[in-house]
């Protein structure tokens, strides 16, 4: 994401990075050498793409999905709303074998025509960040199925400008009219509303998040916030023709998933071995302090191309905002991004009311969890 590198690494790949989930065997400390070259010609790389995930949230159609990309010289926010399968009229009824009836009613589609979607983007000291005219288009998809039914969704796109250097931004998402408007505050990571070509600056002075802006609380209202989940990083090609792919979240210590894949699975699951390569990740932070990750977790995917790596850091308490090396070694060798300080460190990656939220629907998943 961050800084421009030499191109001997890179290829595009497709994002296969399962569910946040952490369950495994105990904490091992990794392998934290770092297996680069210290002559000044290592570049950071810059993934294929970074993506910033939220979870649904219910809106007046149905079912919200945002996603936050940051590209190069924009933020892009895409909400999309899956719709409901449908007879498909225009095909006869006739998909894969299926017919439709007749007589068969064709539901209308769950997004009216001419939907109001609004967006903007809200700095902590009150500023408001608005998308570029002719910027923010709703419009519809379609896709068929092979049992000829229409896969309806609508796609929302907003795509707002860069904030200052690892300040916060809020996004104002407001969808429908009237009493079925519905309200979120989506809150980004610092770091991922800033340019991402410039990532060596550092705010000690802004400390730990703080919370969503006053216009949240307008008139006595109770701000809808929905946390971040995880922000996706796709580093492409490595070494023997892998790819690699990363997901970090911190709810309150930093945790993720690093996948490797190989388009080779002629020995089935057993196409990866556990142990071989070893992986370590570290992030290394710019005001001099090192998070050391533990493995919690390895396996293998059914599909036998995937392995994925589970691993936590430890703590690191602070309140400066930074930028950080965050290494990933595979085998002998090291990868290297640029991420804010708002990935990995203690109680960085979300306000006090935001981390309530996520805190709140960890333990309800645990609870569900032991339930079955």
């Amino acid at each position: 994401m961050i800084h421009h590198r030499r191109p001997h690494r890179t290829a595009g790949f497709a994002l296969l990075v399962g569910a946040l989930a952490l369950a495994g065997s105990s904490a091992e400390p990794l392998d934290l050498t770092p297996a680069r070259a210290d002559d000044g010609d290592d570049e950071p790389i810059v993934p294929e793409s970074t993506v910033v995930r939220f979870g649904p949230f219910d809106g007046p159609w149905g079912s919200v999905i945002p996603k936050l990309t940051v590209e190069r010289s924009k933020l892009d926010l895409e909400l999309w709303i899956p719709g409901q399968g449908r007879p498909d009229p225009a095909m006869g009824g006739r998909r894969g074998g299926w017919r439709l009836p007749p007589d068969a009613e064709v539901p209308p589609h769950p997004v009216p025509e001419g939907a109001r979607v609004s967006v903007r983007g809200h700095r902590a000291d009150g500023s408001i960040v608005l998308p570029a005219e002719g910027e923010q288009l709703p419009f519809m998809t379609y896709s068929i199925g092979m049992s000829g039914h229409i896969t309806d969704s609508a796609t929302a796109h907003g795509t707002l400008p860069f904030v200052g250097d690892l300040e916060e931004l809020w996004i104002e998402v407001r969808i429908g009219e009237g009493e079925d408007e519905v309200v979120r505050w989506l809150e980004v990571p610092y770091g991922y509303g800033s340019d991402p070509t410039e990532t060596d600056g550092a705010r000690p002075e802004l400390g730990a998040p703080k919370g969503p802006p006053a216009a949240a609380r307008a008139g006595g209202a109770t701000p809808s916030i929905l946390p971040w989940g995880r922000v996706d990083y796709d580093l492409g090609e490595i070494q023997n023709g892998w790819r690699l792919q990363l997901w970090i979240a911190n709810p309150f210590d930093a945790q993720g998933e690093l996948t490797l894949y190989k388009d080779d699975n002629r020995m089935g699951r057993q196409s990866w071995d556990l142990h071989d390569p070893k992986t370590s990740v570290r992030a290394v932070l710019d005001d001099g302090g090192t998070l050391r990750g533990s493995t919690m977790a390895i396996r293998r995917h059914e599909d036998g191309m995937r392995r994925s790596d589970a691993f936590s850091f430890n703590r690191s308490p602070g309140d400066a905002r930074c930028w950080a090396d965050l290494e990933v070694t595979v085998g002998d060798e090291a990868y290297r991004i640029r991420v804010p300080s708002s990935l990995v460190r203690y109680v960085h990656g979300h306000g006090e009311e935001s981390r309530a939220l996520v805190q709140a629907a960890m333990r309800e998943a645990a609870a569900a969890q032991r339930r079955r």
